[in-house]
């Protein structure tokens, strides 16, 4: 249990993980973050859907974080989660150019998302 994955945009940063053996709990698995002088944390008002392994930044507001059971999307910069899918992922990793979103996971699923 704890952190898997750090995302970070400017001043703010996202910090997703859960239970890996426990893959469906919700509880203390996401944690926002502002980078000044102080650093803030605040947990966010509805939270990812269950452990979670990867998050990104796809743009100033909007995240995709996945795990083993499923992938959520955040549109107000991860104050509150929405689960797109139950599907098993490891990894999500935007594209350098372009909008596409790939997440990858066991036995070479891979999948494009786009937002």
């Amino acid at each position: 249990t704890g952190a898997n994955a750090v995302a970070v945009w400017k001043n703010k940063a996202v910090v997703v993980g859960g239970d890996f053996t426990n893959d469906t709990y919700a509880d203390s698995n996401c944690v926002l973050l502002r980078l000044k002088k102080n650093i803030q944390l605040k947990l966010p008002l509805r939270k990812p859907s269950g452990y979670r392994s990867s998050v990104i930044f796809a743009t100033k507001k909007i995240l995709v974080c996945c795990g083993t059971s499923g992938v959520d999307v955040s549109f107000d910069a991860g104050n509150n989660w929405i689960n797109i899918s139950k599907q098993s992922f490891h990894v999500v990793q935007k594209a350098k150019k372009g909008n596409a979103i790939f997440l990858a996971g066991a036995k070479g699923k891979i999948a494009l998302l786009k937002l």
